[in-house]
């Protein structure tokens, strides 16, 4: 992903056979469609296994592939082990983990076009014979290719490992994003036809908002109870805060030789989900 330069998650998965990354402001971005069936309703999507419910089809979590390990796809009997919501695929985003061994860090800096700038630290290892951990920084923006078209986003992602004994392990693991995407929503045609000097433009209203506040934070039990049977449990809390306010539609009126705007949004997401899961 990381050699690919794959920002998101959706950037990364979309080079699997099959999968297309249809997202929008309103999804959060994250929407896909697989074999026909599409969006959060029938592409499901998992972070380490555990489901991550929609609000009026968004899900905003993960923000970026810095912290991820690698993404599972699973297509045809998805819905057969996943249930409603997975006709189409299943994709579970593996994040890193912690490991045992001696401290490895890693650090990125980045600088491209429009402004664009990232800063990521990667680390983990071992700090006791008992305890690892694992902790990933990841803040990216950039001024855009248009017009006030300047973007955000900070993912930390923080984990806690100790064993127990040789068949008894606990991990504590929170992860935070926190995003402001481009606000763009395109430009309107002038007696039917595109035109290129438009093309730097945002009519989008001064006052735009487009925010993704989450945060995640889990308790993993991992316990081999014997040599061909294991079990893991996981208690987990999910917090998302989402807000839009924007002018979304355009168009040209030819009488008056003005553009006018409509399609005036203001929008708020509150969103908690507490859940167990036992595998």
């Amino acid at each position: 992903m990381r050699r690919r330069g794959d920002a998101n998650v959706q950037q990364a998965v979309a080079r699997s056979p099959g999968i297309t990354a249809i997202g929008t402001p309103g999804d959060g971005g994250t929407a896909l469609s697989a074999r026909g069936f599409t969006g959060q309703g029938s592409v499901m999507q998992l972070y380490d296994g555990s489901r991550m419910y929609s609000a009026m089809g968004t899900v905003t979590l993960p923000v970026d592939t810095w912290a991820i390990e690698r993404m599972d796809v699973l297509r045809g009997p998805a819905s057969v082990l996943y249930g409603e919501g997975a006709t189409g695929a299943v994709v579970n985003v593996i994040p890193k983990k912690p490991f045992e061994g001696e401290i490895e860090n890693h650090l990125r800096l980045g600088y491209g076009s429009y402004d664009s700038q990232q800063t990521a630290l990667d680390s983990g290892g071992s700090l006791t014979d008992q305890l690892s951990y694992r902790l990933n920084l990841n803040q990216l923006r950039s001024n855009g290719w248009i017009g006030d078209g300047d973007s955000q986003s900070t993912f930390f992602s923080g984990a806690l490992r100790w064993q127990a004994n040789e068949d008894l392990s606990f991990a504590l693991a929170h992860d935070g994003g926190n995003q402001r995407p481009m606000n763009y929503f395109g430009v309107p045609l002038i007696n039917g036809r595109y035109h290129e000097v438009l093309r730097d433009k945002n009519y989008n209203i001064e006052n735009d908002k487009q925010h993704y506040d989450d945060q995640w934070t889990r308790l993993t039990t991992d316990w081999q109870v014997s040599d061909n049977v294991t079990s893991s449990n996981e208690l987990y809390y999910l917090t998302s805060h989402r807000r839009w306010q924007n002018a979304e539609n355009y168009n040209w009126d030819a009488a008056t030789q003005q553009l006018s705007r409509s399609g005036y949004f203001s929008i708020k997401h509150n969103q908690e989900q507490v859940g167990d899961r036992q595998t």
